[in-house]
């Protein structure tokens, strides 16, 4: 099975950053970078992400 084309990643420090893995580096929603967050953030945001990437495929 694909990875998903995003996903949560913890950094050194505890937080948390929505990782897309098709672009190979940090996600932003609305032009910001989607680090430095609580992992129910980022959680939160991947889960929007690739909903919104596998509706895009249908």
């Amino acid at each position: 099975m694909d990875r998903p084309r995003y996903e949560c990643i913890q950094e050194p420090d505890g937080t948390w950053k929505v990782w897309d893995n098709a672009l190979d580096r940090a996600a932003e929603l609305d032009g910001q970078k989607l680090v430095n967050r609580s992992l129910f953030r980022a959680e939160a945001a991947c889960s929007i992400l690739n909903r919104i990437h596998l509706g895009a495929r249908l």
